[in-house]
């Protein structure tokens, strides 16, 4: 009998760090698809700025950002790769990202460098606070999971 119950609380403790695991590793990722998009701004305003390349080309060349595509589409598209990874940013994020994808591709040169240069600045601020808040974050997750397994595990004893 006490084997089963030291089995089911090793079982319950494994649920709770797996959980803190991927919590952690979800929060990485909504970094990192921030990452991704200020990556993506800064290679669209290069490509606007030296080549004067249409918006078509750039996201065909655009795969090794790091953002990908949902599907292969041709041409790939802006608003679908948004809806795509609208998940991993936050309200504030998906504003300034839902405004960019909405504006860039119409009017001139010099005000899609502008418009690039607002929206990099703004991004990467957003992302010097997130990344702040990461790791406290991380370990609250880790700590809230791991006790309320054990918690949980201490009460079916």
């Amino acid at each position: 009998m006490i084997s089963l119950k030291l089995i089911g609380g090793a079982m319950i403790l494994g649920v709770g760090v797996a959980a803190a695991i991927l919590g952690a590793r979800r929060e990485k990722r909504k970094l990192a698809i921030l990452d991704g998009w200020i990556d993506l701004i800064s290679y669209i305003r290069n490509q606007i700025d030296l080549y004067l390349t249409p918006l078509d080309e750039i996201l065909q060349k655009a795969d090794a950002i790091g953002l990908s595509h949902p599907q292969k589409e041709n041409p790939p598209c802006l608003s679908a790769l948004f809806h795509a990874t609208a998940w991993g940013l936050g309200e504030e994020e998906k504003r300034l990202i839902g405004e960019f994808v909405n504006e860039i591709g119409d009017g001139y040169r010099e005000d899609q460098i502008r418009k690039c240069g607002y929206y990099l600045e703004s991004l990467r601020a957003l992302r010097t606070s997130r990344a702040a808040e990461l790791s406290p974050r991380i370990r609250v997750m880790l700590a809230l999971s791991i006790c309320s397994s054990m918690g949980v595990a201490i009460l079916l004893w």
